[in-house]
């Protein structure tokens, strides 16, 4: 789920959907074959780019609102390659991309993507037995990655330096479920996070004093209206807007 000040993108499998803000449908799209690019896996706005980046497991797509076009990123796509994507968020002209081996980072300059460096995942957690990533986002600042305990099924919050790339802080336990991988989060404003529990559907508030917080009880995605105040709430049966 990703919106900028216009549009709500709604996306699964190889599907988008695409909503004006007063919830009318603006455009429906269809992703090329899944065998080949994978299911979808994430969405994310980038504000400096304006663009929507559409990540599938083995590809990236891009979507320009102008044209409405979608795109396919042939370079940094994975395809035919033993290796899956993840997770992607934006950090000013960057996109930063998370898949089984690595992370990566890709800078967009004169209309081209290169890969500027590139992070182990053993390099940012020793024992994969223990944990994995879940999903990233950035804020202004920093990297936050959301890990999940494979033993305990808990999940936190670890904030990386872009440059140098180093952990600034581990975050506390919190939450719980006995299925892996069924959480995600968002960047909210001023080092606060949003993590929703896909299988209970319960939204918190999370920052890296950790404060957890319940705020929602049915909620199952949600991200920010573009550059607005405004929260966009996913009901699955209908969308709601919060100011804040």
């Amino acid at each position: 789920m990703a919106a900028n000040n216009q549009q709500i993108f709604l996306g699964w499998k190889n599907r988008i959907v695409i909503y004006n803000l007063n919830g009318t449908k603006h455009d429906e799209t269809r992703l090329q074959s899944i065998g080949i690019y994978g299911e979808l896996c994430d969405l994310i706005w980038s504000s400096t780019m304006q663009s929507f980046f559409i990540l599938c497991r083995k590809s990236l797509f891009v979507h320009y609102p102008l044209s409405n076009q979608v795109e396919l990123l042939s370079n940094i796509s994975l395809i035919n390659q033993d290796n899956q994507y993840q997770s992607i968020t934006s950090y000013k002209n960057n996109l930063i991309l998370l898949n089984e081996k690595s992370l990566d980072m890709w800078k967009f300059d004169n209309k081209i993507f290169s890969l500027s460096y590139s992070v182990l995942i053993t390099f940012i957690i020793k024992n994969l037995l223990d944990e994995h990533i879940c999903s990233i986002r950035s804020n202004e600042q920093n990297l936050a990655l959301l890990i999940q305990n494979n033993k305990t099924h808990t999940w936190r919050l670890d904030l990386y330096h872009f440059f140098p790339f180093q952990r600034i802080h581990m975050g506390i336990s919190f939450d719980r479920f006995n299925q892996s991988n069924l959480g995600l989060f968002m960047a909210f404003h001023n080092n606060i996070y949003l993590f929703m529990n896909w299988e209970t559907k319960l939204m918190r508030i999370i920052n890296q004093n950790g404060s957890n917080e319940i705020i929602d009880y049915n909620a199952y995605n949600a991200c920010l209206l573009g550059t607005q105040r405004i929260l966009v709430v996913n009901y699955m049966t209908h969308l709601k807007l919060y100011e804040y």
